[in-house]
């Protein structure tokens, strides 16, 4: 019972064992989805989408877990004080950067393909055109 206990109580602790069990499950399902890719997306669409929307859920908590640290941190709670600031590389540079290319690069993709409609740009966020999924016409 104390080991079940221990896994479940909160603190730093608690949050870098979250963290990292969110990252195990996201490492799974991101060489899943990567395998999808290699097999040919037109063929495996539908676990290619499916284990994309599997994945919503998981970074949702690793960045709410990475949300709650640096927040706790800058909020000066002893506990989070004591563990020390995140390295500086992830702070000053990963944290904010990359993010910001990912948007960047999703919106070169819309605009570069001439998506206009939400749907198809959607698609596009996750590297799937109209002409690969549907077999319909895509704007270009």
């Amino acid at each position: 019972m104390s080991r079940l206990r221990r896994l479940f109580q909160g603190g730093s602790d608690g949050n870098a064992r979250l963290t990292a069990a969110a990252a195990v499950v996201l490492l799974v399902l991101l060489a899943a989805e990567g395998l999808t890719l290699l097999g040919g997306v037109g063929r495996l669409l539908t676990p290619h989408i499916f284990i994309g929307l599997l994945l919503i859920p998981p970074v949702a908590l690793k960045l709410a877990s990475v949300g709650w640290r640096m927040t706790s941190y800058y909020r000066r709670v002893e506990e989070y004080v004591r563990k020390g600031p995140p390295h500086a590389l992830l702070r000053m540079v990963v944290a904010p950067v990359l993010p910001l290319i990912r948007v960047a690069l999703d919106t070169l993709h819309c605009l570069d393909t001439g998506h206009v409609r939400i749907g198809a740009c959607l698609a596009s966020f996750q590297g799937i055109s109209r002409t690969q999924s549907e077999g319909g016409d895509c704007p270009k």
